[in-house]
């Protein structure tokens, strides 16, 4: 790489900085306490894999992985705090290791689980509505069948009778 190549990338790097430090400096303190919290609630897609149930994959996540409480994650997804316990116990004897997430492009904000019964109803629902992912995208996003998102998306989708 040239030097004029190598100057023009670190004095852009150093603008990118300058101008986060910048917006930075211009919120206040609920702002910055806000932006936190939000980013504390995303959930990689690439914790679900076929070994375990999406509830358990993420209650693991969630408990191993971000630190909460058995207690925070039962209210954030507002959930019995015996049924977390439990989920992650199963969850545990399953796999016994930590979820290590990859890389990803897709974050499910966590009160978009907690509105919904199902997580995988949940997370299918917001990939197939706010991103515009087809099934089989979601299907290989969460290591899952495309017919069964079909049927999970539809079912959510019908009007209750």
């Amino acid at each position: 790489m040239s030097v004029k190549k190598s100057f023009s990338a670190s004095r852009a790097k150093n603008s990118k900085e300058e101008l986060a430090l910048s917006l930075l400096h211009s919120l206040n303190t609920s702002q910055i306490e806000q932006f936190v919290q939000a980013t504390e609630d995303l959930i990689p897609t690439s914790i679900f894999s076929k070994k375990l149930s999406c509830f358990e994959a993420l209650v693991k996540f969630l408990h191993e992985n971000k630190q909460f409480s058995f207690r925070k994650i039962a209210t954030k997804l507002n959930k019995s705090y015996r049924n977390i316990w439990l989920t992650y116990s199963h969850a545990k004897t399953k796999h016994p290791t930590p979820i290590t997430p990859k890389q990803t492009q897709f974050y499910i904000p966590l009160s978009i689980i907690a509105k919904q019964d199902s997580v995988l109803t949940a997370v299918t629902i917001f990939l197939k509505d706010r991103h515009h992912l087809s099934f089989k995208q979601i299907g290989q996003l969460l290591d899952r069948s495309n017919k069964t998102l079909w049927t999970v998306y539809n079912r959510a989708r019908r009007p209750n009778k």
